[in-house]
C-alpha cells in the first residue's frame, strides 16, 4: 500500500494521542484509588500513605506504557475502520505523539529529562508501527475491513 503524509488527518492523530494519554492516567488513578480503598478497609481507618505511594510508584512505571500500548492498538483499529489507508503511518504517529506527551509532561512537572521517557517513546513508536503493520498486512490481505 502507498503511504503518504499529505493524506493524514492530523486532528485525529492529535486528538487520539491526547485521549490515549488522559485515559491512561485516569486508569492508573482508578487502580491506585481502589488499592487505597482496600487498604483503608483492611486497617479500618486511614490507610498508610507511604504504602500507597510505594504501590503507585512501583506499578505506574510499567502499567502506564502498557495501557498506552493497548489504547494505541484500539485507536489504530478504530482509525482503520474509517480511513483504510496509511494505517501504518497512523499507528506510528500515534506512538510518537503519545511518547512525546510523556516527555513533555515529565519536563513540565519535574524540570528534568529522564532517559526512561525516551525509551518509552521508542517502545510506543515501535508498537504503533507494528500494530499498523499487523492491521495493514493481515486484515487488508484477507480482504476484510476490520
Amino acid at each position: 500500500m502507498e503511504h503518504s503524509l499529505k493524506d493524514i488527518k492530523w486532528g485525529k492523530i492529535i486528538l487520539s494521542s491526547v485521549s490515549i494519554y488522559i485515559i491512561s492516567f485516569i486508569a492508573i488513578t482508578i487502580i491506585i484509588t481502589i488499592y487505597a480503598f482496600i487498604l483503608g478497609v483492611e486497617v479500618r481507618g486511614e490507610p498508610d500513605q507511604n504504602e500507597i505511594n510505594n504501590f503507585a510508584s512501583s506499578i505506574s512505571n510499567w502499567l502506564i506504557p502498557l495501557i498506552e500500548i493497548l489504547l494505541i492498538f484500539l485507536s489504530t483499529s478504530l482509525l482503520f475502520k474509517k480511513e483504510k489507508n496509511n494505517i501504518l503511518i497512523y499507528g506510528l504517529l500515534l506512538g510518537v505523539f503519545v511518547g512525546l506527551l510523556n516527555i513533555i509532561t515529565t519536563l513540565f512537572f519535574s524540570n528534568q529529562f529522564e532517559y526512561s521517557d525516551l525509551f518509552i517513546l521508542f517502545i510506543l513508536s515501535i508498537c504503533g508501527y507494528f500494530e499498523g503493520l499487523i492491521l495493514e498486512r493481515f486484515i487488508v490481505k484477507k480482504g476484510k475491513t476490520a
